[in-house]
């Protein structure tokens, strides 16, 4: 299982996930909670290293049309962990009225649009969901929350941080649509939180991340393992720093340091 995984590798990963106005938060968990994760993760023997993969997307890979299968692979690969930042957007998708894209990707005629391009790439690396009707005009945000929170068997790290601001400007259909995303996270019973400020947001994802941490790697009682075990313990963890970017090895995911 995913969980026994991340708990024998002792690395805490998460996937980061958001539409494009969260700059600020990332920024600021960047800069000011990430690290005090990091080092706590150290003192344990374990290592944090979020995957930022919204906040790196470069509409290079967008138009290419692989972006959402890679972002979905990452999710696995960073399962169970998951961080989902919600606001008044809800992201790139198709039109209502777009007609529904062919089950058989193999033999559907070339997209033109990128977005449909990057769903029947997905699709034809076996994320066949995606061609399901009641996922034709979901958004790209929706489609990644959806394979970390609802499709996937381990979702005890899922964390969810929903941003509250006046509504009056945003567009109907997004916030038809977010409502609709919000009411199914809290039917599955995963962990949300509120936040209306920065230094709110994060005290809140200090705290959940911490817990998480306790929990999977309590502290060392040195006095029982001597600083050899723990010497050994840290050194089976990675060096690198926050997670700025992704590079890609035969379709798997790769975290880079900068």
């Amino acid at each position: 299982m995913a969980f026994e995984y991340e708990s024998r590798t002792h690395q805490v990963k998460p996937f980061i996930c958001s539409t494009d106005d969260f700059a600020d938060e990332h920024a600021f968990l960047l800069s000011e909670v990430y690290p005090k994760l990091r080092r706590l993760c150290r003192e344990r023997g374990a290592s944090f290293d979020p995957y930022h993969w919204d906040h790196n997307l470069s509409p290079a890979k967008l138009n290419k049309g692989q972006a959402l299968y890679l972002a979905l692979e990452c999710i696995n690969s960073a399962c169970p962990f998951f961080i989902g930042l919600i606001g008044n957007q809800y992201g790139p998708h198709r039109p209502e009225e777009s007609p529904l894209l062919g089950r058989d990707s193999e033999t559907a005629a070339p997209a033109d649009h990128w977005l449909d391009r990057n769903i029947l790439t997905a699709a034809g690396y076996g994320y066949r969901w995606l061609l399901d009707e009641s996922y034709n005009s979901a958004s790209l945000f929706e489609l990644k929350v959806t394979q970390a929170a609802f499709l996937s068997e381990e979702t005890r790290f899922c964390r969810f941080y929903i941003r509250e601001k006046d509504t009056a400007s945003v567009d109907r259909f997004d916030k038809f649509k977010l409502q609709q995303l919000k009411t199914s996270i809290a039917k599955r019973g995963l962990h949300v939180s509120y936040y209306k400020q920065l230094k709110q947001l994060g005290q809140l994802v200090l705290a959940d991340w911490t817990e998480i941490i306790n929990q999977l790697y309590p502290p060392l009682d040195t006095s029982r393992v001597g600083k050899s075990s723990l010497a050994s313990r840290q050194n089976s963890t990675t060096n690198g720093s926050l997670l700025k970017g992704f590079v890609t090895v035969e379709n798997r995911c790769f975290s880079v340091s900068g």
